[in-house]
Formats: structure tokens, sequence, C-alpha cells
């Protein structure tokens, strides 16, 4: 089944030399490909996601250095460099002297004095004394940027954007801006759109920027970790279902790091309600989305975040945990965030073992496997193995996938 044969001419040499060159080539790419598909079965592979391939090379991700941290990161300070601009471009007029303390001292007192004198049946007069609460909360108040969240803008300005406004004295003149609260705790403004714009700008580019370095803070938590997203294809023009995948990791070549509410920063202990709430985990570890490939379902949504959502609003009402009825989250939360994008390995068992399942594949469709791979490398280069199981397979799929330094 070769073009040589010992009629040519040619020596049992030559022919030996070029049937293991034929033997080595169906080796290698059996290696590299896995096993050749019987017609009429489902050819399905699992690696990593390469540039628009499947790749049986892995390529572990640093979470501070992934593509889609960087994207979410670069768009935030092209919107605060935009906020930049467009504060420094309205043109407030200078506010006006405020009344100082002892002639609003005398404002409310007079507001006290002229209230309605209430008198006995003795012909004493009692004269009401309006509430504090009630004077401070509902009549005007201006509205100022504390010299805090000032500072904390200018540094962070600097630090993030290389931008200097420490000596742009006019940046944070919001003129005569005044609000008003009410009982519910929203409030409306006095003042002009452009005031009130100014400050609404301000405070989401304090925002923006809060956010960012609580997105590089953190990151921290996955320094010197492997995040391993894998993917699988349906490579075949077979449609294939009911996609169970298998995965295994030997002992002693990597520490399996386990998804829990006690995986953060010890330092950022205590903020895990306000990393849920800022949706900071899927931001980090969600993988792209695109024409080419997709999850098989929504891994940032499940029938217990409807659970936990109502429990928070209970907790906020009813045990001071929230403010205003605005439900409060907590570690717990943040626990449960962070298990749809990190898996749990198979508990009770020898190696490192992972289950994953996918509904369906499309002929030629790739997917994210699911939650993502998170190890801690003890070697130079370890390999995971597979094996995939499917309504519209041999049964027989499986291979390797290899990662080296």
């Amino acid at each position: 089944m070769t073009p040589f044969s010992l009629k040519d001419g040619k020596s049992k040499g030559e022919i030996k030399r070029y049937i293991k060159g034929v033997i080595q080539d169906i080796v290698e790419n059996i290696l590299e490909n896995g096993k050749r598909v019987k017609t009429g079965f489902s050819d399905l592979r699992l690696g990593c996601y390469d540039d628009g391939s499947i790749s049986n090379m892995l390529h572990p991700i640093e979470v501070s250095n992934s593509v889609s941290f960087v994207k979410h990161k670069t768009q935030i300070l092209d919107e605060s460099l935009k906020l930049v601009e467009q504060i420094r471009s309205m043109k407030i007029t200078e506010p006006s002297e405020l009344l100082n303390t002892e002639e609003a001292s005398n404002a409310d007192e007079k507001q006290t004095s002229n209230a309605t004198a209430i008198i006995r049946k003795d012909g004493s007069v009692l004269t009401p004394v309006t509430s504090s609460l009630k004077l401070n909360l509902f009549k005007l108040q201006r509205v100022h940027i504390k010299d805090e969240d000032r500072n904390t803008i200018i540094d962070l300005c600097k630090n993030y954007l290389g931008i200097d406004i420490y000596e742009d004295t006019d940046f944070f003149n919001i003129g005569n801006l005044e609000r008003k609260y009410d009982l519910m705790s929203s409030y409306s403004y006095e003042g002009t759109k452009d005031e009130e714009n100014k400050y609404d700008s301000i405070m989401m580019l304090e925002y923006n920027l809060h956010r960012v370095r609580m997105l590089d803070w953190y990151a921290t938590t996955f320094d010197g970790l492997f995040f391993i997203p894998l993917a699988i294809e349906n490579a075949s023009k077979v449609y294939d279902e009911d996609v169970d995948v298998h995965v295994k990791i030997n002992k002693g070549v990597v520490e399996v790091i386990i998804p829990s509410k006690e995986l953060i920063n010890p330092d950022m202990r205590g903020l895990e309600g306000l990393i849920y709430e800022e949706d900071v985990i899927k931001e980090l570890l969600m993988m792209p989305e695109s024409s080419d490939i997709s999850y098989d379902t929504d891994i940032s949504y499940t029938l217990a975040d409807s659970l936990a959502e109502s429990q928070a609003s209970v907790r906020a009402q009813f045990s001071g945990a929230g403010i205003n009825g605005n439900p409060r989250y907590n570690s717990d939360d943040y626990g449960r965030e962070i298990t749809k994008y990190i898996a749990m390995p198979k508990a009770k068992s020898n190696d490192i073992e992972f289950e994953f399942s996918i509904g369906s594949l499309r002929a030629k469709e790739k997917k994210w496997l699911g939650p993502a791979l998170l190890v801690n490398p003890l070697t130079d280069s370890f390999h995971i193995e597979y094996s995939i199981k499917s309504k519209h397979s041999d049964g027989d799929l499986s291979g390797i996938v290899t990662y080296t330094k």
C-alpha cells in the first residue's frame, strides 16, 4: 500500500525507511488530532481556544493580563478621559457666598418663632419646636464635594489617566447647586442644568476610577495562578447532543484551587459583598463570546441567584444590613458567584477530576466548556487528559492537552 515495491528494484532498507516514515506520520497525526472518527459519527475535540481554532497546547491566562479584563479596563479609562474633557469644558459661574452658621441658625430660629402658638386650657402658651430633622431633611442644602473626594479624584486621575488636575481650580466648581432630600432618600436638584450635569460627571468619574482600582486590586487574588478556560469543538459535519466531558490531571503536577468565599486577596476581606454587587468577578473571569465561540448556557445566572436576591432584600428590611431597603450582599453571595466561573473538582478522587456537560453542538461549532480550571502549577509541564461521550459519537473520543513552559 505504498508506492515502493521490490519489483521496482528498491532495496528492503529503502522500503523499511519509507514505511517507518508513513507510520510515524500516522502516529503523530493521531496524537495531534485524535483517532480517525468512523463515518456517520461526530468528531468532538477539547483544547484551548487560540485565534479561532482549538489547540491541544494549553495557553493558561494570567487574569490581570486577560484580553477581556484589559479590554474592559481600557473601556472604563477611555470613558473617564472623556468625562475629564467634558468636566473641563463646563464653565460654571463662581458660587455666591453662603449664609454663615449664625445666619443659618437665626433663620431656623425665625422659622420656629413664626410657628403657630398653641394655647392650653389654663391660658399658658406653647410654641411648637420645629423638628431639626424635618428642617434639614426638606430644605435645600448646598451641594459640596468633600476635600477627601477631591483629593482621591486628583490622585486617581494622575495614576490612571496621567492627567494632573491639582492646579485646575475650576474643575470642582459646581456653582450654586443645591439639592433637597425626601423621605424615600431620593433627591431633586435646584440649580442650572450645567451645574447638575457637571456634578453628575464628577461623581461618575470618581466611580469609574474607584472601579478600576478595585478591579486591579481584586485581580491580585489570582497572582501566580493559571486560569485555564477549555473549549470544545465539533470538527465533523454531524450534529451532536447530550455531551459529557471528563477531565483528569495527575496529582503532583498542579495544585487545584477550590472556588469558595475564601478565595480572595486577604487584604480585601470584608469587601466580598461589594465585589459581588459590582459584577467584578464576571468582568474578570467570564470569557468573551462571539459569532465563533460562545457558552452553551448563560453561566452568569442561576436559579439560586433569585433566591439569594430575595434573602438579601429581607436582610436589608429587617436586620438593618441594608440602606433604605436596598439589598446588602455578603461573602456567601461572593462564594456562590465565583463558583460559576471557576470549576469545582470532583470530591474523593485519586486524581484531580472535573465533569462538564454541553447540551448540543452543531457541525463545526465551538463552545466554552463552562467554568475554567484554576490551578497552581508545580512543574514546568503537565497535561490534561479528557474523554467525551455523547449521543452521536462512537463513545471512544479522548485526547491530551499539554502545557509546556
